[in-house]
């Protein structure tokens, strides 16, 4: 017996329907989207409805409690299952393949997986506790960790770029850091930038929006062409990153209907970060 699971492909967000509108402007590097001037509001402003349907294998060791995290690559679907803790792989057809499954507290084992990433032949988490622990996408072997960084209070996401890492911090000061970028070095993370402000005390914006094509979410990694989406939000800001720095910025004005502390100041131009 198979159970449909939903499989949205939504990543565009407001790179496809948006950018091209000609009530928004560019200043720079920066593009404002003009949300307010928009005659009709609907998803489409912000995603490309293109969904697809993938029927998932339902047999004991493929059993999904809790859908947290999805990714594509090399024609397999990587899914982060919250309550049993695992990350289950499935083939372009739905039929399960493996999974990462290593309960415990020593070495490769872990208590809970907080964010994933696949690059080349290697599956990138990061833990509860903020560790890296890196695997192989094959086998599920482990094959190395990486302590929290002592320059992040909590780490939660991962994307990997290239030769860059990038984490995000759940929490954080206020005018701290939120986007931390790393390279392995002597098998050991080197920090080579960080990006991203914080702009409310002890609170961060919890996630990465991963495009690497316009209509696919998180789809190609591995691939030698990936950038990602960062939604910062509590400033209607979104960031494209690519080779370990910001490749654009992206800013929402909502006019008349911004929230506080997220007003655009009305008739400025905007500035480039």
């Amino acid at each position: 017996m198979k159970k449909p699971i939903f499989y949205m492909l939504t990543a565009s967000i407001i790179l496809t329907s948006c950018q091209n509108r000609s009530n928004n402007t560019s200043v720079g590097n920066k593009t404002v989207i003009n949300i307010s001037t928009n005659a009709k509001f609907d998803d489409t402003l912000f995603v490309n409805s293109k969904v697809k349907i993938i029927p998932l294998e339902t047999i004991e060791p493929s059993l999904i409690g809790d859908l947290y995290r999805i990714l594509q690559c090399n024609n397999e679907y990587y899914i982060l299952d919250g309550n049993h803790k695992d990350i289950k792989v499935f083939d372009n057809n739905g039929q399960y393949k493996r999974k990462l499954l290593k309960p415990g507290k020593g070495p490769g084992e872990y208590i809970s997986i907080t964010d994933f990433f696949v690059w080349q032949n290697k599956l990138y988490t990061t833990l509860h506790t903020g560790k890296i622990q890196v695997y192989s996408t094959e086998t599920m072997e482990f094959i190395q960790s990486f302590p929290k960084p002592a320059t992040m209070k909590y780490v939660h996401d991962i994307f990997v770029d290239q030769e860059y890492i990038y984490l995000n911090q759940e929490i954080a000061d206020i005018n701290e850091k939120l986007i931390h970028v790393f390279r392995v070095k002597n098998n050991e993370l080197e920090e080579v930038n960080r990006f991203v402000d914080n702009t409310v005390n002890g609170k961060s914006s919890r996630g990465f929006y991963f495009a690497a094509s316009p209509n696919e979410i998180r789809p190609k990694a591995g691939s030698n062409d990936v950038s990602f989406l960062y939604k910062h939000s509590f400033d209607n800001m979104l960031y494209e990153f690519r080779n370990g720095a910001i490749a654009k910025t992206y800013e929402a004005d909502f006019g008349e209907n911004n929230i506080h502390g997220r007003q655009i100041e009305p008739n400025n131009n905007p500035i480039p970060l």
